[in-house]
């Protein structure tokens, strides 16, 4: 008859095996994905540079809550969202909630608040701003083992040379059906390697579309609904993540900075997380902003003048019995400024 000891020694190394499977799951798949809730069993997909286009057919899905190009139970080929980059010390991308499932979003609002300051660095605001990305059910038609597979990537990078395609298309072959289940297109995609930054990595060159076969309806059910496994924080976690201040590690080049050896955008390619220079400022000015919440509101007095000589917010009393002067109401909009 086996102990309570005895017992507990056999969870414990029950719950071990499943920590080493984990590892091995989320290392093999390229690591753990700030910006994706992965479902179980699901492998992100990675381009390959072959000397043979890789085959890929993406699979339409079920639109759900909160997507912005289809309402719930449309037909959707890819989920359009947006992402933050080089956010916190390891410098990982996460969902913008604002634009992505419209929720506040603590980046966008400091990104508004360095808007309206005439000294804010451009290139700051640059580097915050929210970059375009997309994911899509896709199968690898060289591994169709692997059933579907999710792909995440930049507009930019791989959705523009689609978009070009269907352009160039103008509907006479129907390459805007591409994901569908019937009367669907393969996409042919050539790859290359490319370089950036002393650092090699997979760039999909461009995309040609070819008829394929139709998709029986037991594949439907295999497709996941992409607008539920964002990962979209909560506005206080973002935060939190956002204003870290400590000396950021080495990014981690196989899961978010280089997307899985591909560059966020052109002009702004994967470079080793540095210090955040928003991180200081942003916490001095959330500081500022409770400071200013606690003191009553001082009323500013104003030098400007109207065109008799009455300080606009002092004289608007004197100002308004003056025949003379049509300015009154301006006055009276400068003293409640």
């Amino acid at each position: 008859m086996a102990t309570r000891k005895s017992r507990e020694k056999r969870e414990a190394r029950k719950s071990s095996a499943r920590s080493a499977q984990r590892r091995r799951k989320e290392r093999k798949s390229g690591g753990r994905s700030t910006l994706l809730n992965l479902p179980e069993g699901t492998e992100q997909l990675k381009l390959r540079a072959e000397k043979r286009p890789m085959r890929l057919d993406v699979l339409a899905y079920e639109a759900g809550e909160g997507n912005p190009w289809a309402d719930k139970g449309e037909l959707c080929a890819e989920r359009t969202f947006w992402a933050h980059g080089g956010v916190g010390i390891d410098g990982y991308k996460y969902v913008c909630p604002r634009k992505s499932a419209d929720k506040p979003c603590p980046i966008c609002n400091y990104i508004s608040k360095l808007r309206k300051d005439p000294t804010s660095d451009e290139e700051l605001i640059k580097e915050l701003k929210p970059k375009e990305r997309q994911i899509f059910n896709m199968i690898d038609l060289t591994a169709p083992e692997k059933g579907v597979q999710i792909f995440e990537c930049s507009t930019f990078l791989f959705g523009a040379l689609i978009d070009a395609g269907i352009d160039a298309d103008d509907g006479e072959d129907g390459y805007d059906r591409y994901a569908d289940f019937e009367e669907g297109m393969t996409l042919k995609v050539s790859v290359e390697e490319a370089s950036f930054g002393g650092r090699t990595f997979p760039k999909a060159t461009s995309i040609m579309f070819r008829k394929r076969d139709d998709y029986d309806a037991d594949m439907e059910k295999q497709v996941h609904c992409l607008d539920d496994i964002l990962n979209v924080l909560e506005y206080d976690e973002l935060e939190s993540i956002f204003l870290q201040d400590e000396q950021p590690k080495k990014s981690n080049d196989d899961s978010d900075d280089l997307d899985g050896g591909e560059i966020e955008e052109e002009e702004d390619g994967p470079e080793p997380p540095k210090k955040k220079k928003h991180q200081k400022r942003a916490k001095q000015d959330l500081v500022e902003d409770e400071d200013e919440e606690d003191e009553p509101q001082k009323k500013k007095k104003s030098t400007n003048k109207c065109p008799h000589g009455h300080t606009f917010g002092d004289d608007c009393n004197e100002h308004d019995e003056c025949d003379d002067c049509d300015a009154w109401t301006e006055c009276d909009d400068k003293a409640n400024e």
